[in-house]
């Protein structure tokens, strides 16, 4: 029997099987901070828009998009893309102590391949 996997774990795992969802939502976010000149929004107000504008296919089993990632979304989006440094309301949260050492295999993946495809890459 192996152990279940953390909430960190289990979103390095979507997140690399369903990098439609990263992309979505970063575009979701510049749309919303260009035709508005906010530089603040909650992570929850994308999340919610995907799950009614999009008909993703995921590999989520239990649902399309699970409420424990947003958090971890808002960190990840903040993180690499620097038009969105600090644009995300965030309160305290697992997803900090995540983000202070993303040294899994699996998200050291998803990271190069984000970087990768916004230089270019693929």
């Amino acid at each position: 029997m192996s152990t279940p996997l953390s909430h960190p774990e289990r979103f390095e795992q979507f997140c690399e099987e369903n990098p439609h969802v990263y992309d979505h939502l970063v575009e979701l976010a510049l749309d919303y901070k260009n035709g508005t000149g906010r530089d603040r929004l909650s992570i929850k107000t994308l999340w919610e828009r995907l799950r009614w504008e999009y008909a993703f296919t995921t590999t989520d089993e239990d649902y399309k998009l699970n409420n424990n990632y947003h958090a971890f979304y808002a960190r990840l989006m903040m993180l690499i893309e620097p038009e969105l440094r600090d644009f995300f309301v965030t309160r305290s949260a697992e997803g900090d102590r995540w983000l202070a050492a993303p040294t899994s295999a699996t998200m050291l993946r998803v990271i190069a391949r984000i970087q990768a495809s916004r230089n270019g890459g693929s």
